[in-house]
């Protein structure tokens, strides 16, 4: 079996500095646009086609490769959340890539992915054209079928990104909300009374180690802060959020 309904309700968006990253799901390879129809889109519609003759398309090798390998894929994933094979376009699953700005040169990380990196680097020429097409792009799309959106960055929760595309959301009741969010930033007033009309909340912390480890690892985060914020989440969080550490 090939179908991945991702290719028929996914979207994934990510700024680069002069255009927009599109893609089905932020596994699989994609194509740069200034504007976006996600229903006619040439590439997303070749996608579909072969995914519809059960082609697997060299964009998807990710999940072809973890499947082959035994593992369990991102489209055997999308399986459980998106069943059954309806082919019809529509944005139901959203991963959405805010801007690169965050607070943290984490030894893993680059430039590309952060802010801070790029001053340490002392890369000035940041003018991020593809966050004005990204901005353009998401207030055309249509988000009336939505069922999940996953956040995403830099650090998600450093800016109001994500606030003003919740915002945008009038069934939240019924969609989920995710992130991945390095734990040092403590949420807006905004994001928290957003957050209590969502069907759920879950964080996805992304932590590798304790104490003066995390701090080396993730500099200038302080671990005690983060600490912080794991306890006043477990004990101030509503009834429909959740938190994950993610390694």
């Amino acid at each position: 079996m090939s179908f991945c309904p991702e290719i028929y309700k996914g979207l994934f968006l990510n700024p680069t500095k002069q255009n927009v990253h599109v893609s089905p799901c932020c596994q699989s390879g994609g194509t740069s646009v200034i504007d976006l129809d996600y229903a006619t889109n040439e590439f997303l519609q070749r996608l579909r086609n072969e995914n519809a003759r059960g082609v697997r398309s060299t964009e998807c090798n990710r999940c072809w490769e973890i499947e082959q390998a035994g593992g369990t894929s991102k489209r055997q994933s999308s399986l459980e959340f998106l069943p059954g094979a309806d082919t019809e376009p529509e944005i139901q699953s959203l991963e959405y890539n805010v801007t690169w700005a965050c607070n943290l040169a984490c030894i893993m990380c680059g430039p590309h992915w952060s802010s801070s990196w790029a001053k340490e680097l002392g890369i000035t020429d940041t003018d991020n054209i593809g966050q004005k097409h990204k901005n353009k792009i998401v207030n055309s799309l249509d988000l009336s079928k939505l069922k999940r959106i996953h956040f995403n960055g830099g650090e998600p929760l450093i800016n109001n990104d994500h606030v003003k595309l919740l915002e945008k959301i009038e069934h939240l009741d019924k969609c989920k909300v995710t992130y991945n969010t390095n734990g040092t930033v403590w949420p807006s007033q905004q994001a928290i009374d957003l957050w209590e009309k969502a069907q759920v909340v879950r964080l996805f912390l992304s932590i590798d180690a304790i104490d003066t480890a995390f701090e080396y690892i993730r500099w200038p985060g302080k671990w005690e802060q983060t600490q912080n914020n794991i306890e006043k989440m477990k004990k101030e969080a509503e009834a429909n959020a959740e938190s994950d550490k993610k390694a």
